[in-house]
């Protein structure tokens, strides 16, 4: 079942952020929301989520769905261990054997004030896959990762909701290029849609030569001042 946006709207206060905008997204692949800082992208993820409701509009397709969610902020429980907040987001006492993905074990038994960000960013990315789902909202995921980490990230992200929908927010192209099928551009405030890419070579199979076609595809859109 696709994802359906029908004249959605959100103000905070008087800033109207989104403003009767409607969008439709796939059952399934990776979606990449890219635009400027402020334009809105994080609202209307936050929407699509059911973190936040909307002044006025339908958001349909979510209802039955498993969602998973990447904050820009770590967001841990500062009382609980690593490993703690990994199980009880995930509901299940084992969950936190996920670190070994993003080479953290050795944080499952330390609190977050303990941690650096990176480290931080290393538990947050295991709780949403020890979590799973239908859908995975990631909003700036991979800040403070290394290439090598990223790209480990990335791949166990595809393991675990490939048959879903991934929602990627990023502003950097080659994150984009690396792992969307569809990237969306966006410019605000209030939200507009203002132009889409898709990428023909599905992101597994992609060589570093595609990624920097592609990424040269984000950054030549973005400069046209579209965005």
């Amino acid at each position: 079942m696709t994802i359906e946006l029908k004249n959605i709207s959100k103000a905070y206060g008087e800033k109207e952020v989104i403003k009767d905008f409607s969008l439709s997204l796939p059952e399934r692949g990776t979606v990449c929301f890219f635009g400027k800082s402020g334009c809105g992208k994080t609202t209307l993820a936050s929407l699509i989520g059911g973190i936040i409701e909307g002044d006025g509009g339908v958001v349909s397709g979510t209802a039955e769905r498993k969602i998973s969610v990447v904050f820009q902020e770590d967001r841990l429980l500062p009382w609980l261990t690593c490993r703690e907040n990994i199980n009880l987001a995930a509901g299940r006492k084992d969950a936190f054997s996920e670190l070994r993905y993003y080479d953290a074990e050795d944080t499952a038994n330390r609190y977050p004030r303990e941690l650096s960000g990176g480290m931080k960013r290393r538990a947050a990315l295991a709780r949403a896959t020890a979590n799973g789902g239908d859908i995975c909202i990631l909003d700036e995921p991979f800040k403070g990762l290394d290439g090598e980490l990223t790209e480990k990230a990335m791949k166990r992200i595809r393991e675990v909701f490939g048959d879903g929908l991934i929602i990627l927010i990023t502003h950097l192209p080659e994150e984009a290029a690396r792992m969307a099928d569809k990237v969306i551009f966006f410019k605000g405030i209030p939200l507009e849609k203002t132009g889409e890419i898709e990428f023909s070579v599905p992101a597994h199979e992609r060589s570093e030569e595609d990624v920097r076609r592609y990424a040269d595809e984000i950054s030549e859109f973005f400069r046209s001042g579209t965005v």
